[in-house]
């Protein structure tokens, strides 16, 4: 299954107008008994129907609503423009975003090398000196 089959797979099952099969689980036998099971079973049919009518159950046709969207461009020219075109390139790319996080893992860093400078003198401080044998 590829993006979102599974989605909707559950979306179908769930509002009952459709059955799920398995992609390991696909034989002839289990395909055939699905089609059969949503063709001859009422219960399908009827939410199928349902969900025709929510579908369908709108202001306006896909056309005119089209229509009316491109209209309105056309009168109010860039009402409907993102905010990114209006942002400097360095926001639109969050290189400010990316500039922080860097900064952030190299002071981490910065501090750890220096922790670890004072640990390593630390230590090689308290070794015992040998004593020269006259």
């Amino acid at each position: 299954f590829f993006s979102d089959q599974r989605k909707n797979l559950k979306q179908i099952t769930t509002a009952g107008f459709g059955l799920g099969l398995e992609f390991e689980n696909l034989t002839e036998s289990s395909i055939s008994w699905a089609v059969n099971e949503v063709l001859n079973n009422e219960r399908y049919k009827k939410q199928a129907l349902i969900q025709q009518s929510i579908f369908q159950d709108r202001p306006m046709k896909p056309v005119e609503e089209s229509v009316y969207w491109i209209e309105y461009v056309l009168r109010h020219g860039k009402a409907l423009q993102p905010a990114s075109v209006h942002m400097p390139l360095y926001q639109l790319l969050l290189l400010d975003v990316l500039g922080v996080i860097a900064a952030g893992v190299l002071l981490v860093i910065v501090i750890t090398k220096k922790l670890f400078g004072v640990v390593l003198s630390c230590l090689r401080s308290n070794k015992p000196k040998k004593l020269k044998q006259k």
